[in-house]
């Protein structure tokens, strides 16, 4: 599965990419970049876009903030959270049921906690989700290699590659 087969169907989630978790981390802070250009293509193919913001740890870094807010008239979506899973303290399942998403590219920092809480309740709620090892940081990246990795694809969440650049 490549991510043009599922592009008229898919909503993109981009999770926790505030300053709290990634200053002074070159790792996350090369993520920067590479949502740009997932929210490039995202906008470019018509791809709505939602900003999830841990609530209580600042906003969302200004250089991803202001890029998506100029590029998307519509179709960006601001969704503050207070647990690690959007989908449990928000109405996130309700609206991506109601631009009819079924496949969810969920992207993020934190991987180990907020990315895979969210991939997990997705998948329960009957989304299908795609994950990029490009498009993802955190403080235990060792889980989306080996064994791990393993594990993440049989609970359904289906690895894709997301080149930016």
């Amino acid at each position: 599965m490549t991510i043009e087969e599922v592009k008229d169907k898919m909503a993109g989630l981009i999770i926790d990419m505030q300053y709290h978790f990634i200053a002074d981390n070159e790792a996350k802070l090369a993520l920067i970049p590479k949502q740009i250009k997932l929210i490039e293509f995202c906008r470019k193919n018509d791809v709505p876009v939602f900003l999830i913001e841990y609530y209580g740890y600042g906003r969302t870094t200004k250089s991803l903030f202001e890029v998506a807010h100029k590029i998307f008239k519509e179709k960006l979506y601001l969704v503050p959270k207070n647990t690690w899973s959007p989908f449990t303290s928000t109405q996130l399942d309700k609206a991506l049921k109601n631009i009819k998403a079924e496949y969810l590219l969920v992207t993020g920092i934190n991987v180990c906690a907020c990315v895979y809480d969210t991939l997990a309740e997705a998948t329960d709620l009957g989304f299908k989700t795609l994950v990029s090892h490009d498009l993802m940081a955190g403080y235990c990246d060792y889980c989306l290699i080996n064994e791990d990795r393993k594990h993440w694809e049989l609970s359904g969440f289906n690895f894709i590659e997301f080149k930016a650049g």
